[in-house]
């Protein structure tokens, strides 16, 4: 009887002992993961540890796509339904077949289309569109001349030598000091015989003057030369010195 009674209580012992780690092993088990779900750091920012212990928390970053793949992301997604074909899918959209196969990842333009499946239409945009579009007629901008000086001062003063070929000259002048330089491009001496002489890009300044020679030469900023192999005026011809509005300057009769 005594023997039952110290197998009983020994036993009770080993297993109140027993009880007792495993309590213990479990109230440990649930601290040790508390520690550890607090220290984690999370990963949805991330965090930098500055100056002073204190936290900065970095910005996350957006991630930037290229060009194919911002393409791909604005495109319109076109689901398939029964009778479709890629044919038929890229004319209404109006792009390539080959363009489809390869926005989709396709194996070649003969795939399978299933019902339902969705399609990638790599349609352009209307601003990029706009960029590589050639213009089918261009407005060239030609440059104007200057205004005539309607108020210059500038008169036919007289011919030298007249009928000498090797001599003869028409002298034109801008007697005023106060006016200012007046360019010649395009201005005229007409004639009453028909002849006519076109001024090249010249300018009369103030108080200047200018030589209009018959015979050949070079031109200068004082003399230019009409290269004719005789003599141009004779007594009572008449010319006249016209801008390039048609104003008639001055006329000067030949004596």
């Amino acid at each position: 009887m005594l023997s039952r009674r110290v197998l009983f209580y020994l036993l009770l012992n080993v297993f109140v002992s027993v009880m007792s780690v495993l309590i213990t092993l479990w109230f440990w088990n649930r601290g040790t993961a508390r520690q550890i779900a607090e220290v984690a750091p999370t990963l949805e920012q991330p965090v930098a540890v500055a100056a002073d212990n204190v936290v900065e928390i970095l910005p996350t970053l957006t991630p930037v796509l290229d060009a194919t793949q911002e393409a791909i992301v604005d495109s319109p997604v076109h689901e398939v339904v029964s009778g479709d074909t890629l044919g038929g899918i890229a004319s209404q959209y109006e792009v390539g077949v080959a363009d489809i196969v390869a926005a989709n990842n396709m194996g070649s333009e003969n795939d399978i289309l299933n019902l339902g499946q969705k399609l990638i239409i790599p349609v352009a945009k209307e601003e990029e569109s706009a960029a590589v579009a050639l213009p089918t007629s261009a407005v060239v901008e030609l440059a104007t001349l200057p205004p005539a000086n309607t108020d210059a001062n500038v008169v036919i003063q007289g011919i030298v030598d007249a009928g000498v070929s090797s001599a003869e000259a028409i002298e034109i002048v801008a007697p005023s000091d106060d006016a200012s330089a007046i360019p010649m491009l395009n201005w005229k001496i007409v004639g009453s015989n028909g002849r006519e002489f076109v001024f090249p890009e010249i300018t009369l300044y103030p108080t200047g003057e200018v030589r209009i020679n018959s015979g050949p030469g070079v031109n200068t900023a004082t003399d230019l030369y009409w290269n004719q192999t005789s003599a141009v005026w004779t007594s009572g011809d008449s010319l006249s010195l016209v801008d390039p509005e048609g104003n008639v300057r001055s006329t000067f009769i030949v004596p």
